[in-house]
């Protein structure tokens, strides 16, 4: 399984209809974890089925791009990635891509899938610009390659991850209801349509379950921020200043910047949702203070706020979670308000001391993590709504919609997707805002939990159910 570190969704999905902006590849490191945990231990014994059956790629802008991937992890591995390589990726990827994630990383990081190869392309599913090709490596363990394209022909979307099962698509919300009700995870799924005069349930699945969150807690925060320059004590451009102190683990970049590094508010923000930058979150927690962040739940409309008190950020969930002893969670579980508040006053600040490889077990059990009702989420972002529809606020909606949540297919009759997802080790969830072309506005929301962390690993399946749904409201 892949340790998504509180990255905001990437699923492996068909490719949306619509254009999709730069869907970072922060997340790519995630990716090549997703590719290692699928090789064969060494001590077992190679696969003894058939060889697979190689297909061909179509001759298309995202087929000769996808054909450049694969050639490119069935190189030669190399104690160092050269110059030249790097030039050659550079080339290859679209100019925003590159912006979050350089070229050398990138290159670094598919020698660094070379130890699989030969990499074998056995199915493809092409859609226009962008297309999902089903590979087999050394592991005997095929993985599905998604990767799209930008109008010139540069790789704008590139994502490696389990190969998913065929699924029925819900036509109904009876259907809809069926499918959920399959699940082995702890499901929470709602859709509601809002306006101005009040909100409307469209659809329930366990909607008034708390659950928890995952990164859909850093609206919370963008709530805070948006506060703080309607006050006047940050404008959007405020400097905000990269140290070990609020350097945190991935997902995200700012993670790897120098200490020193500065970026302003704006784009702080604009990292923390559009790639759930858990650095850039950090960073803004503390700048606006964590009293301001908690006071955000009850402006907000979270009705279920003390479950969230003390709110935690991402460097402190990551310590008591998984890089403590594991009778911390147990000591945290147990704890009052006091007792948590206190606990985070200890913790030791600098270098996390941690590299990510250790997430790997649940920890929302002993309340380490945001929680939250579908309605708490309605809530939130009708709330972020209101604030974008002031001066202080004017950048939200576009922070929201930069990140629909790629890999999605979602019709061009939604004319705006706002979005914010969530993963850690048995969490997965999504939140969006949409708007339709007929006038009417909806909140839809799915949250998934389960102590056993592969129950939630299909996540084209998890999240094909907000698809159904945004597809059923087109029809309605």
């Amino acid at each position: 399984m892949a340790s998504p570190f509180l990255v905001s969704v990437r699923t492996p999905q068909r490719p949306r209809r619509r254009r999709l902006g730069a869907a970072v590849l922060a997340a790519l490191v995630a990716c090549a974890m997703v590719l290692t945990g699928c090789s064969a231990p060494e001590s077992e014994a190679p696969p003894t089925s058939a060889p697979p059956t190689p297909v061909s790629l179509p001759d298309t802008m995202v087929g000769n791009q996808a054909q450049w991937v694969i050639d490119t992890m069935n190189a030669a591995p190399a104690p160092e990635v050269s110059e030249a390589e790097v030039k050659a990726t550079e080339e290859r990827f679209a100019q925003l891509m590159l912006d979050e994630v350089s070229a050398a990383d990138l290159s670094a990081l598919f020698n660094g899938l070379r130890d699989q190869r030969t990499w074998v392309p056995t199915a493809v599913k092409e859609f226009d610009d962008s297309m999902i090709v089903t590979l087999h490596g050394t592991s005997g363990e095929p993985v599905d390659m998604s990767i799209a394209v930008d109008s010139v022909g540069k790789i704008q979307y590139l994502f490696f991850g389990p190969v998913a099962a065929d699924r029925k698509a819900a036509t109904s919300w009876d259907e809809l209801e069926s499918a959920l009700q399959d699940s082995t995870a702890d499901i929470s799924m709602a859709v509601t349509e809002v306006d101005g005069g009040g909100n409307t349930n469209v659809f329930s699945h366990n909607g008034d379950d708390v659950m928890p969150l995952g990164s859909i807690f850093k609206l919370y925060v963008l709530g805070a921020v948006a506060t703080a320059v309607a006050n006047g004590t940050l404008t959007w451009e405020t400097p905000v200043t990269i140290t070990d102190d609020i350097r945190s683990l991935p997902s995200g970049v700012l993670q790897d910047a120098a200490n020193g590094t500065q970026v302003t508010v704006q784009q702080a923000a604009e990292k923390m949702i559009s790639i759930s930058d858990n650095t850039a979150t950090d960073a803004l927690f503390a700048l606006v203070g964590r009293d301001a962040v908690e006071q955000q739940l009850t402006s907000m409309g979270n009705k279920n706020a003390s479950l969230d008190l003390p709110f935690l950020n991402t460097r402190e969930l990551f310590t008591l979670g998984w890089g403590s002893d594991p009778a911390v969670r147990t000591q945290w579980r147990d704890a009052d308000e006091a007792g948590r508040r206190a606990m985070l006053a200890a913790l030791p600040t600098g270098d996390l001391g941690m590299d990510g490889s250790e997430i790997t077990d649940s920890v929302w059990q002993y309340g380490l993590d945001w929680f939250a009702t579908s309605g708490d989420l309605v809530a939130a972002h009708t709330a972020l709504q209101a604030l974008a529809d002031t001066d202080a606020g004017a950048p939200i909606r576009d922070i929201l919609s930069l990140n629909p949540g790629t890999g999605m297919t979602i019709g061009e009759e939604w004319t705006y997707v706002g979005f914010k997802g969530g993963s850690a080790p048995g969490v997965l969830a999504g939140s969006w805002y949409v708007e339709g072309e007929n006038g009417k506005h909806y909140v839809l929301s799915i949250q998934g939990s389960s102590t056993s962390p592969d129950e939630l690993n299909d996540a084209l399946t998890f999240f094909g159910n907000v698809e159904d749904a945004l597809a059923i409201l087109a029809k309605s």
